[in-house]
């Protein structure tokens, strides 16, 4: 292996090595697990980083390791789980705990010998579990409940466990939060409805890491089951110039009007279109930014209607005059479009709902931005291939005489 290959960084983002203040934040939160038998709070290490001789930020630490969403965007998986999936707010009681492959990149020698026990009997549980289920005989006629029980699993017979008389009730009660917090079975693991212990119920969540007994292949299986690769999409729209949404909302309004005999945004050459064309440096102006948009795709006007409309009713309007397949194009733009309102919503009720990430995700814009012109400039070019596009499909019903 030539020199280059053997200090290249692996492609899966889990398996990074730590920089020095992620592993002190490693360190320090399972070190705490070790010695009380107990997830600290966040508090504890935010306060006890800040108080060492070269101070660091907790919180900021904690957002620079690597993490990989599922699909939903509500929650995330990477080297730290904190209570409630608050990664990126956590309050100052919640509980920070290291998942399996965060406990695989602890360097220290004593701790990462301690780690590779948690990680180890995690992996042979895990086993256990799957294998459980395979070994079940399906019935054609009935469900065949399979439920895997903490007492089981202490005295795993698949593994050295049983011949040592079993795991501590210590270690048995670690595995438990282990399993609570990782991919194949945060969902399936429960207290026992008996009061005695806790059960693994197996399935399909549990099924793909049939045979997987190291870090490197979990965290490979782990990304494949919740982050598949996506397949390739059209490259980011570019804005050629800040007047670009101004002069798109007058072209469709012009299209519009010479079909419909109407504007179709009701504004004023104004204040809101002289927004839109400023420059966007902090969040303030993104904010005023957003507001103006609103208040200019509020002012929707359908046929045969006597009041302002949004934009989900263009899409209602076209596709009753649209070919039966040809309306996937107007849905993909008024959605962006529609995104500005639950955006708008965010701004001025503050608080991440799931309409508004989802909002989020469809015009490019982070939860945490450090930098608001490159955020703008990217919404912008979104909203104006939304209002170009459907500027467009109305010239299409146009030529068709709809």
């Amino acid at each position: 292996m030539d020199e280059g290959a053997a200090t290249q960084e692996p492609t899966n983002p889990l398996l990074t090595e730590a920089t020095e203040p992620q592993r002190s934040l490693l360190e320090l939160v399972l070190r705490s697990y070790k010695e009380s038998n107990e997830w600290p709070i966040f508090q504890y290490p935010d306060l006890t980083l800040a108080q060492q001789p070269e101070p660091l930020d907790a919180l900021s630490v904690l957002l620079s390791c690597p993490r990989v969403h599922y699909p939903s965007g509500m929650s995330a998986y990477g080297w730290f789980w904190v209570t409630d999936n608050r990664l990126g707010t956590p309050h100052p009681g919640d509980r920070i705990g290291l998942s399996v492959v965060g406990m695989s990149r602890i360097r220290d020698f004593a701790l990462g010998r301690w780690a590779e026990g948690e990680i180890n009997r995690f992996f042979d549980a895990l086993h256990y579990v799957v294998t459980r289920e395979l070994e079940v005989k399906p019935s054609p006629a009935a469900v065949q409940e399979i439920v895997v029980g903490s007492e089981e699993i202490r005295v795993n017979p698949l593994t050295p466990i049983a011949l040592t008389g079993g795991l501590s009730a210590e270690e048995l009660e670690r595995l438990r939060t282990v399993l609570e917090h990782e991919p194949p079975t945060q969902n399936h693991t429960r207290p026992d409805p008996s009061g005695a212990g806790w059960t693994v119920r197996p399935g399909v969540s549990t099924r793909p890491y049939d045979g997987i007994w190291n870090v490197e292949h979990y965290a490979e299986k782990v990304i494949a089951e919740i982050a598949p690769p996506q397949p390739e999409t059209e490259p980011e729209p570019t804005l050629v110039s800040s007047f670009a949404i101004p002069e798109a909302l007058d072209y469709l309004n012009l299209v519009w009007n010479k079909c419909e005999g109407d504007d179709l945004f009701l504004f004023r050459k104004g204040t809101a279109p002289a927004i839109l064309s400023h420059d966007c440096q902090t969040k303030q102006d993104f904010d005023s930014w957003v507001t103006a948009l609103y208040g200019i795709l509020c002012t929707v006007r359908i046929p045969g209607t006597d009041r302002d409309r949004r934009p989900s009713d263009i899409r209602r309007f076209l596709a009753e005059r649209h070919p039966p397949d040809g309306t996937p194009r107007t849905d993909s733009s008024v959605a962006v479009l529609e995104a500005i309102f639950e955006l708008r919503d965010g701004i001025q009720h503050p608080g991440a709902g799931a309409k508004q990430l989802q909002a989020m995700r469809l015009l490019g814009v982070k939860l945490r931005i450090t930098d608001w012109e490159p955020t703008c400039l990217g919404v912008q070019a979104r909203v104006v291939a939304a209002l170009n596009a459907l500027r467009e499909d109305i010239e299409l019903l146009d030529d068709l005489g709809g």
